[in-house]
């Protein structure tokens, strides 16, 4: 019998994997669903990173403050070096993988020890929390204005590090996922295409008359008659 943990991780894999099916028949790899929830991954951190420096400034100077604000600005600049870097990591990784299917005839078999499992479960659970919690905190009354920035800084951190986590859960199972090679077109491609024929089609090809050298054609018509005549007197004369 198969540990809960491990059985409710396998029912999740199998929600993504009909996700990523569902994508390769639109045109879509795995990681083409992957790449943009990392962006948000990573302007989640930025942010978190942010509102910890803006509630920090707001408070009163301390050592305690001066601290958050270098751990912010860490956090921030995490979050955009994941930004910066994530399309090319995952564009680099789709290139390996389809490789080795190519060379091994076999799909990347997805992660299941332990630590995998207890990380991506455990940023999808903590994740949903947290989102809840800072959009609660949002949502209450201030118990007086001299507390309303901590109040709406405490949210906004909350809120933004739950979509953080919950999307490096979300990337972690779609890149467990089988991959599927892509059988058509990306859909915004071929729909693109449709647009730009219907918009603007092909011209209609017309019969064109050249015009011709009038000089050129009587000339033509002069030596055409020259050698008629000449071969009728020679018809004639091998007959008188």
């Amino acid at each position: 019998m198969k540990h809960p943990i491990t059985a409710l991780d396998e029912i999740i894999l199998a929600q993504f994997q009909k996700v990523t099916d569902k994508a390769a028949k639109c045109g879509y790899s795995k990681y083409d669903l992957k790449t943009p929830i990392d962006y948000i991954s990573g302007i989640s951190m930025s942010s978190t990173g942010c509102y910890i420096i803006g509630a920090a400034v707001s408070s009163e100077i301390s050592s305690g403050s001066i601290f958050a604000v270098g751990f912010g600005t860490l956090y921030a600049l995490a979050g955009i070096g994941i930004t910066l870097i994530i399309g090319r990591a995952n564009t680099k990784n789709e290139n390996k993988e389809l490789e080795k299917m190519i060379k091994t005839g076999a799909a990347q078999l997805p992660e299941l020890d332990i630590g995998s499992i207890f990380y991506r479960l455990s940023c999808l659970g903590f994740g949903s929390r947290a989102i809840y919690n800072g959009a609660c905190q949002l949502t209450q009354a201030v118990p007086t204005m001299d507390n309303f920035q901590d109040h709406i800084y405490g949210g906004l951190i909350i809120a933004s590090l739950g979509i953080a986590a919950v999307t490096m859960g979300i990337g972690n199972y779609l890149k467990n996922t089988t991959m599927i090679p892509p059988r058509t077109k990306k859909l915004h491609q071929r729909l693109y295409e449709k647009a730009k024929d219907f918009l603007s089609p092909a011209p209609q090809l017309q019969p064109v008359r050249v015009p011709v050298n009038n000089n050129l054609e009587n000339s033509l018509q002069s030596a055409f008659e020259n050698s008629f005549e000449k071969h009728l007197e020679d018809y004639s004369g091998s007959y008188s």
